[in-house]
């Protein structure tokens, strides 16, 4: 079964996919691709400096990492990266960014105040179809899923 069909046979979040199949997949397929769903979201390579300046983390980091200091240099390598040959944006949701953030914390180079902001700025809002990771959702995918 694929991801839709599991998704429209169990509707998880209660959606009420079952009041509109088989005869309105149109509005089923509005219901997956409407963004209502709070979740963290990538942010900006651009945002996550800006908030990191704006809470005093930057300069900690950067002393540590002129230092020397191998997380903070992994840090800013890894944000070089995402910026350069990345897709440009910081997922703080993922366990990469979370295991980092977490060895900063540690090494006191990021207060929790830096990483409450962090988190603060990766609110946002998404669809059930971009949760599940399907992106948009058509009428006529609706229709091969049933």
């Amino acid at each position: 079964m694929s991801i839709l069909t599991l998704e429209l046979v169990n509707d998880p979040l209660q959606l009420g996919y079952s009041e509109h199949l088989p005869h309105a997949p149109g509005v089923v397929a509005d219901i997956l691709n409407s963004r209502t769903i709070a979740a963290v979201v990538s942010i900006p390579v651009s945002t996550m400096f800006d908030v990191l300046y704006e809470t005093g983390c930057y300069a900690m980091i950067k002393q540590a990492q002129l230092a020397g200091d191998p997380i903070a240099v992994l840090a800013f390598e890894a944000l070089k990266d995402a910026q350069s040959i990345g897709p440009g944006t910081v997922n703080i949701g993922k366990q990469t960014t979370v295991t980092i953030l977490d060895q900063l914390q540690q090494a006191n180079l990021l207060s929790q105040a830096g990483r409450d902001a962090l988190i603060q700025a990766a609110q946002g809002v998404v669809s059930r179809a971009e949760q599940l990771g399907i992106g948009r959702v058509t009428e006529e995918q609706v229709r091969e899923a049933l």
